[in-house]
Parts: structure tokens; sequence; C-alpha cells
């Protein structure tokens, strides 16, 4: 690829022969009897291409376009520059190599800033529809509040699997003496022969209340919010460092919101009213079982609508 200096900014130039066809380039430029005027280009290839220069003519993949005071043009290598021209090679190709970085950075964040309406667009998709992230927020929330209807214990379950990032429950007793003989008789700690499993489960989708798999995070802080401030600036006036910090943000937009898609399918798989149906298994006070039998059908009726 090589990017030549325009009057309107960098035009991007894929074969190496429309270099050639350029009317002021040449092949063979003598060093000795010219003066260099400017760098005008800069390129990489993935095989290597030969020094302009007469005296050289040193293979190299990365390099720039060069223009003397007489208007000629020639590609020179990095090394070959600065051995030919000195520091004005040097200072030139430095400045080249600066303007390109600051056009790449500039093309990457109005592709987004051009792109945003189609993008938030994606979002309020993503938000809005049927089960979609808006949705599934609440309902994962309700499944760490208190005030949610849930039972207090599978608050504090759904807590515990957030916490050790595992979906294995289990319900356990209190080992009978003979239960406990038996168990330390086959090699388990002491700890281990004084409960007994009565039963257990695996509850799917418990990635999804992951730190990083927030929905709101990933959707609202780190995709939304940023492509609604992108639209209204102007990045001409951008210092590097701003655009730099927006190269950063935007190009992370469409994994994000990749992410958040799995993150809605991990959702649906926990939030799926025979799934939530395992954590009964916890349950011994009445009380406790009415409430979550209550909560779980009014689930249910939103799952279905």
């Amino acid at each position: 690829m090589i990017k030549i200096r325009g009057e309107k900014g960098f035009v991007t130039i894929e074969d190496w022969s429309d270099v050639l066809d350029r009317p002021r380039f040449i092949g063979e430029l003598d060093p000795t009897e010219k003066k260099l005027a400017d760098v005008i280009g800069c390129y990489i290839f993935p095989d290597s291409i030969r020094c302009g220069l007469s005296n050289c003519h040193t293979p190299h993949r990365r390099g720039f376009l060069v223009v003397t005071e007489d208007g000629l043009e020639t590609n020179i290598g990095k090394n070959c520059g600065e051995t030919h021209f000195g520091i004005d090679f040097k200072t030139m190709s430095r400045n080249m190599s600066y303007a390109v970085t600051r056009q790449q950075r500039k093309d990457t964040v109005f592709d987004y800033q051009f792109r945003a309406s189609d993008i938030l667009d994606r979002i309020e998709e993503l938000r809005e529809r049927p089960r979609g992230a808006d949705w599934t927020h609440r309902k994962l929330a309700e499944l760490k509040s208190r005030t949610s209807g849930w039972p207090d214990i599978v608050i504090a379950t759904v807590s515990q699997l957030q916490r050790t990032r595992t979906g294995s429950i289990t319900k356990t007793r209190a080992a009978t003496k003979r239960e406990f003989e038996t168990a330390v008789a086959s090699g388990a700690s002491i700890d281990e022969a004084k409960l007994i499993v009565e039963s257990s489960a695996e509850i799917s989708g418990i990635s999804a209340l992951y730190q990083e798999n927030d929905l709101r995070y990933l959707i609202v802080t780190n995709a939304e919010s940023p492509l609604r401030k992108l639209e209204k600036l102007d990045i001409e006036y951008f210092s590097d460092s701003e655009l730099s910090n927006w190269v950063k943000i935007v190009t992370d937009i469409d994994r994000t919101l990749d992410r958040a898609e799995e993150s809605i399918s991990s959702a649906h798989l926990l939030l799926e009213p025979s799934n939530l149906l395992q954590f009964k298994l916890l349950l011994e006070n009445p009380t406790d079982i009415s409430a979550f039998t209550k909560k779980l059908n009014s689930h249910k009726q939103e799952w279905e609508s």
C-alpha cells in the first residue's frame, strides 16, 4: 500500500505500477547530483521494492517517495535516505510518518462518525426488541434484588454463583452418625463427612452475571454514549492524544456489541423458566416455596409474552 500526499490530503494507491507511471518518477536517481526537496509519500509491501537511487538499488519492503528540488520523484528506503540525504531526509520522513499516522487515525474515527446513525439503530434494536438488552438487564437485576419477589435464599445463591463463577448448586443435610463414619472410612475429610448432598443441579448462563458481561456497561457506557458524543464533534480539531483515545474507543464498538449479543444469549439460558425452576431444590420453608412459585409464574408469563 502507498500513501501519497496531495493537495487535499493523502491518497492511497495499491499497485506499485501506478507509482512507476507517475510522469516525474524515475528509478535511477543520482543523489550526488540532486537535492532533496520533500518526502511526499510512504509505502509498505509484502515483497521488496528496489531502491530508486542509482548508487544503491537495495531491496526493501518499507520506504518513502521523495521529490527533488527540480521536481523528479523516486523511492528510497529509510536507511538509504539517511545515508545519502542526511538530517534533511530524517526530518522529512519523520514528518511524513507523523502525518500519515494522524490521517489514518482521523480516517478511522471519521468512519465511525459517518456510521454512527447505523450503529445507533443497531443498538436501539438490540435494546428494545422482545427479550432484548433492556428487558434482559432488568430481569437479571431482579435476580440480585431482595425486593424483586425472589426468595432471599435464591438471591444469596445467585450472588454466590456469580462470585465463584460456577453454576453448580447443591442441597445438603447433616450426616447421620453412621453416614459420617462411613464417609470418613472411605477417605472423606471431617468437613466433607459432616454433610450429605441430597440433590444438585447445574444452572446455565451464569456468565451473564459476570461484571465484564454487564449489558448496560457494554451497550450504553462503551458504545451508545461515545457514539452520541462523537456525532457532535469536529474531528479536524482533535489533538493527537484525543485522536488516539477515540481510535481506541471506536475500534472496540463492534466487538463490544458482539459481546453484548453473546451476553444476552447467555442471559436467556439463565432466565429460561425451566432453568430457574432448579433453584426450588434449595427451598424448605413453605413461605419461600410459595413466593418462589408466584415469582416464577410471573416471570414465565413475561418470558412467553
